[in-house]
């Protein structure tokens, strides 16, 4: 479940709507030029009846070098902080938390998560969110976060 959804949930139950925005940025500005690229194929699947493959993940190849560099650029603590000392919003938590749960639940063998970049090429080889014990762990994650979201809030005060 640490899709693009899920990221929000976390930053919405943190700090409302703007928390959720914030938390799905790093997947909306490393992905949304591949999503528009992809939108005639997904008319073509619902055109055709195949809805299963309006949601399978993208296959490595069709990603180009642009892709790579957004993903690199946008799945990086250390780029998210250096734009964080210039805007210095409080919602910016919710970014670091998405792409801290993204490296533990992407593996090195798809989309592991560059948080180190440009400092380091370093990634961690996390348990895959699509299989059972990612989606578990996921939701226990979820429910944290919902349940003790009041502590990123009082630490605002």
């Amino acid at each position: 479940m640490p899709d693009t959804v899920s990221h929000f949930l976390h930053g919405y139950f943190i700090y409302g709507i703007k928390g959720g925005i914030y938390a799905t940025l790093p997947d909306l500005l490393s992905f949304g030029r591949l999503f528009i690229k992809r939108i005639p194929e997904k008319i073509k699947y619902l055109k055709e009846g195949k809805y299963n493959k309006l949601f399978e993940k993208p296959k490595l190849i069709i990603l180009d070098d642009t892709d790579k560099l957004l993903y690199n650029l946008f799945h990086s603590l250390i780029i998210w902080f250096i734009i964080y000392l210039f805007k210095r919003d409080k919602e910016f938590i919710c970014i670091f938390l998405a792409i801290i749960i993204d490296v533990l639940l992407h593996r090195k063998s798809y989309l592991p998560t560059p948080f180190l970049y440009p400092i380091s090429d370093y990634k961690f080889d996390g348990i895959h969110w699509y299989s059972k014990k990612g989606w578990i762990l996921s939701f226990i994650v979820t429910y944290i976060i919902y349940k003790y979201s009041y502590v990123f809030r009082f630490m605002d005060n």
